[in-house]
């Protein structure tokens, strides 16, 4: 993944990457207590992520926020954290990242 934007909004880092042609919002929440090399932008990293919607079927019927429009976001260490229709449809945790410390695993 090649990092493209690093944002925050309160309590939680907002982390925009790419990786071939997809977009991915990854949300950390802020901890000062790592001591490490943060991560910078345009940086490349091995994220390893889990979706914050894991596709989930009632009967026939998809439940993940690509097949529902008005699902838009999620609170995520109380504060809300947004999709962008346009652009980023699912959002990612990464096990690797701690506030912007990135580990290697």
């Amino acid at each position: 993944f090649r990092v493209t934007k690093i944002d925050f909004i309160n309590k939680v880092y907002l982390i925009y990457a790419r990786k071939d042609t997809s977009l991915y919002k990854i949300v950390s929440a802020k901890d000062s207590s790592a001591n490490c090399k943060n991560i910078q932008v345009n940086g490349e990293y091995e994220f390893m992520l889990h979706s914050l919607f894991p596709r989930q079927f009632l009967g026939k019927y998809d439940l993940s926020p690509t097949a529902l429009p008005n699902v838009d976001g999620v609170i995520f260490n109380d504060t809300g954290i947004t999709l962008e229709k346009d652009s980023v449809n699912d959002l990612f945790v990464a096990e690797n990242i701690k506030g912007l410390c990135f580990s290697q695993k």
